[in-house]
């Protein structure tokens, strides 16, 4: 695996221009395509109270169209010429990305540059896009019993902080922002200082370079404001809330706050995650659903954010199932973590799985873009990429053991319980 990945570093270029563009280029000649990534240094956790899902929305407005190119014409294009393209938003950043042969290397570049200084931001086209996304709120949020759970643990781990309102925004939010409110967020935020291209495939690295300058250099930086993030204070207990929906089935989420990405104790859970809730020999699937036959669902999974960190637990009840029952079993399979160190045997084979996933991650043209933009946008160095492999096969049953008593503690525990309408137990 250390071997690919020195291969793959080898092989790769980094390009600033002078507007502060950074560019992220390796050369892969094995077959005829690219991949291209423009990662944005803006998320959700830059936005301000009342303006909650403009990151998202943002996104969305990026494919309304230029004043070169008109409403809907990106999408056509590159489709007309075998492309396909898509982007998603998260706390910390926003990401778009196009897969497409290497013979439209040109045609792509000038699109992205286009769409960087020229969008068209018009009332009819905010109003376009405002819908789709209240909709797609009201699909994964307002009538998704589990988006809701998410919903109200975010903001009941993380209160008056931005992680702790959802990425899509509140449907008040989205539905009051301006068109002035959206041009003042696309001139400070999406300027060339505040974005990095990862270019991945079959092309030359001098000659993108020339077509990346005749493109992008005319765009003037901009003074990109300082990201403020309240500290995020632990309360002296647990928080617990309960909510109610149309369901059949008992639901439970529980996150701990613990350390960042990129911190040791993040490789640790990251293994841990595995141990948990990885596939029909996992700890929780196991002892849940195989032996004991409560739950239909249950699982665990450690996310990291570039300014701190959650390991999830949730538990979804078989109909008829008792909640106190199935909570139990989850809080002593998390002792159990705590008093006793994982077995030799889950270790390797959690380190195996992971190790799979980064070389066959290493094969796909499209993961290499993401997870080269990936850290150089939240760590500021590309090669951190290269060094989680290492990081992951030095953690040890002790590491795991040490983190989950530090971090799997009552003052660090959130809990969302939804029950059925009419259950009030």
């Amino acid at each position: 695996m250390r071997k690919i990945a020195t291969v793959c570093l080898a092989a790769l270029a980094k390009h600033v221009l002078k507007n502060g563009l950074r560019v992220l280029l390796s050369e892969d000649h094995t077959s005829p395509t690219i991949s291209y990534y423009s990662w944005f240094d803006v998320g959700s956790g830059h936005e301000k109270k009342g303006m909650t899902g403009i990151a998202h929305l943002f996104e969305h407005m990026m494919f309304q169209g230029t004043q070169k190119f008109g409403k809907k014409q990106y999408d056509k294009l590159i489709a007309s010429h075998g492309g396909n393209n898509n982007a998603f938003t998260s706390n910390d950043y926003t990401a778009y990305y196009v897969n497409i042969e290497s013979s439209e290397l040109e045609l792509l570049i000038k699109l992205e540059a286009d769409r960087l200084t020229g969008l068209n931001i018009t009332k009819e086209n905010l109003d376009s896009e405002r819908e789709v996304v209240k909709e797609e709120r009201r699909l994964r949020t307002d009538n998704d019993p589990m988006g809701k759970m998410y919903e109200e643990l975010f903001l009941l781990a993380f209160p008056e902080h931005p992680y702790g309102w959802p990425v899509i925004g509140f449907m008040q939010d989205v539905t009051g922002l301006s068109v002035d409110q959206c041009k003042d967020f696309y001139q400070t935020y999406y300027s060339p200082n505040n974005l990095t291209i990862a270019l991945v495939g079959d092309f030359s690295v001098s000659k993108a370079i020339k077509l990346l300058e005749k493109y992008y250099s005319s765009a003037p930086s901009q003074v990109i404001p300082p990201r403020e993030m309240p500290k995020i204070s632990l309360e002296p207990s647990e928080k617990r809330k309960m909510i109610h929906d149309v369901t059949q089935s008992e639901m439970l989420m529980t996150v701990f706050q613990v350390p960042k990405v990129g911190t040791p104790e993040s490789y640790a859970f990251s293994v841990l995650e595995k141990i948990l809730s990885s596939g029909n020999t996992s700890r929780l699937y196991k002892r849940l659903i195989y032996e004991e036959e409560v739950a239909t669902q249950v699982g665990a999974g450690y996310y990291g954010l570039k300014d701190a960190g959650l390991f999830l637990f949730y538990l979804i009840m078989k109909p008829g199932s008792s909640l106190k029952k199935g909570e139990k079993m989850l809080i002593e399979e998390i002792k159990d973590i705590i008093d006793k160190k994982v077995s030799d045997r889950e270790l390797i084979k959690a380190k195996n799985n992971l190790s799979t996933s980064f070389a066959f991650g290493l094969k796909s043209r499209n993961t290499v873009a993401r997870e080269l933009g990936y850290n150089q946008l939240i760590y500021g160095d590309y090669r951190h990429f290269f060094s989680d492999l290492k990081k992951y096969e030095s953690i040890t049953a002790q590491d795991i053991q040490k983190a989950a008593e530090v971090f799997f503690v009552p003052n660090r525990k959130t809990t969302i319980v939804l029950l059925p309408q009419g259950n009030e137990s």
